[in-house]
């Protein structure tokens, strides 16, 4: 497993991270019943929107989106130092997209909506049993998903979210920033696990590059 203070220092790293990328997508208009702040659409976009630039820390994510109660239990039960709503790109099951676009939103009742999106999916990430794997390879031109959305006290959130899609440039400018954190002192000390993930950070960096390259 990831030092648990190494990964809530990557954590905040990311939280308080300024500058990403960011890039228009066009989304199609239909007109949704609003309940609360933000209407379905609203939050579908706002929520691949974020995703896909890279705010993908406590911050902007948590207000999108919803976990189930249980979750939220255990992880106030254990208090953990790693929140439930974090992501942390460079350890973390995480897919690498070039763009997306919300094909359809269906209601299916008062409460709940399903919104179809299709990602260009470019690379990908699966952590399993706790070991951080490297990004690879895993292109899809069309990688539909189905978000399910509900109204939890008056307010549309992403309920259960899949893992995160998030766009090469803003990865790119995560990575960087995570890399730039890293200072000699910290090599001194740094266990072989951590070392291994520092070099990993960097090979998973030169592909993204790669990837964005062919991109543009």
């Amino acid at each position: 497993m990831i030092n648990r203070n190494f990964k809530k220092g990557i954590n905040i790293l990311i939280e308080t991270m300024v500058g990403v990328i960011l890039c228009s997508k066009s989304l199609c208009a239909t007109a949704e019943p609003h309940n609360g702040n933000l209407g379905v659409r609203d939050i579908v976009e706002a929520f691949c929107q974020a995703e896909f630039d890279g705010m993908i820390g406590v911050g902007e994510r948590k207000e999108l989106i919803t976990l189930n109660p249980s979750k939220i239990k255990k992880w106030k039960e254990t208090e953990s130092a790693i929140s439930p709503f974090a992501i942390t790109p460079e350890s973390d099951s995480v897919v690498v997209i070039a763009a997306y676009k919300v094909l359809t939103i269906k209601m299916q009742n008062k409460k709940i909506a399903i919104a179809t999106v299709s990602y260009k999916r470019l690379a990908r990430r699966v952590e399993s049993t706790g070991k951080v794997g490297m990004l690879k390879l895993n292109y899809s031109a069309e990688d539909v998903v189905n978000l399910t959305v509900r109204n939890v006290d008056g307010y549309w959130r992403i309920y259960e979210p899949p893992v995160p899609r998030i766009g090469v440039k803003a990865l790119i400018a995560i990575y960087e920033n995570s890399l730039k954190s890293y200072f000699p002192e910290w090599f001194a000390d740094a266990s072989k696990e951590e070392i291994e993930l520092y070099n990993q950070q960097v090979q998973d960096l030169l592909l993204l590059k790669k990837l964005a390259s062919k991109e543009n």
